[in-house]
């Protein structure tokens, strides 16, 4: 049986296989390439998938925040919540008046010589933004990033502690802002690159990602991003990188195979076909 090939349909499979391999195949990887930075922005803590991920979770990441950092630092309130424990009434209130009329150096001689703190010296009052951030750094896990108060010592902060946490909290989102501006570097979208990205991540704007862009390679487009910030892997795990990874790839592939598959149908179709997939992406 004869066999016959029809050369203007193989013509038209061929320029679609070259819209889809050459320039299509490149939109398509950026499309995703762009969807793995924000899988990866909202699986770096604090996690923002599904609801409640925008103001309520900032919220929620602020109160962590401010235990945190109330942790090793107290206020007059926690202290007098710490001495209504005592079981002596004389001594409790003693201190309790004493603490009403800041008389600080009596106070901690009396909190040493009860053995809550190891010395006078081990009681600190705290003035000053400086003082606050030193303390809260110095008490600050290098492996977890959690805080700790050290057994034996008070430090006390007589003022200003709400302002330091204000100033501390606009930083929440940092480490998320790097996968932000490595989508937005990638782009390949009209309007913002960081959408599906909370406005808290996307506005910090820093200098704490990197972009390889090899996007225009025909026969292999491909993005590498990089989040510099120096505690990135404390806030997300390899697994959660891993599933952003899969998913971005299992989405790309999908859009590959319904891009090929109307290829088929010309050149045309091909590009239509392209230009949804990217659009769906986006």
């Amino acid at each position: 049986m004869p066999v016959t090939i029809e050369a203007t349909k193989l013509d038209d499979i061929l320029k679609a296989y070259s819209a889809l391999t050459g320039k299509g195949l490149s939109q398509i990887t950026r499309a995703h390439a762009r969807i793995c930075a924000v899988e990866l922005a909202n699986r770096t803590q604090p996690f923002t998938s599904g609801a409640g991920s925008g103001p309520a979770r900032l919220k929620q990441s602020v109160f962590y925040l401010e235990k945190q950092i109330r942790r090793p630092i107290r206020i007059k309130q926690d202290l007098d919540e710490r001495f209504q424990k005592i079981e002596e009434e004389k001594v409790r209130t003693r201190l309790t008046n004493l603490l009403n009329a800041g008389r600080y150096n009596v106070i901690k001689q009396i909190l040493a010589n009860l053995k809550i703190i190891k010395s006078p010296e081990h009681f600190k009052i705290i003035s000053g933004q400086g003082e606050l951030a030193e303390i809260h750094k110095s008490r600050r896990s290098t492996r977890t990033g959690m805080t700790y108060s050290r057994p034996g010592e008070i430090n006390m902060a007589k003022s200003g502690i709400q302002t330091y946490i204000n100033k501390v909290a606009k930083a929440v989102g940092y480490t998320k802002s790097g996968w932000a501006e490595c989508a937005r570097k990638i782009g390949g979208l009209s309007g913002d690159g960081a959408r599906g990205i909370p406005a808290f991540a996307k506005r910090q704007r820093g200098n704490n990602w990197k972009v390889d862009d090899n996007g225009a390679d025909k026969d292999n487009p491909n993005f590498v991003m990089t989040n510099t910030t120096p505690w990135i892997r404390r806030l997300l795990a390899a697994s959660d990188e891993k599933d952003a990874l899969r998913i971005a790839r299992e989405k790309m592939i999908k859009s590959m195979r319904r891009a090929i598959q109307q290829a088929r149908r010309g050149e045309a179709a091909a590009k239509e076909a392209i230009a949804k997939e990217v659009a769906d992406a986006a």
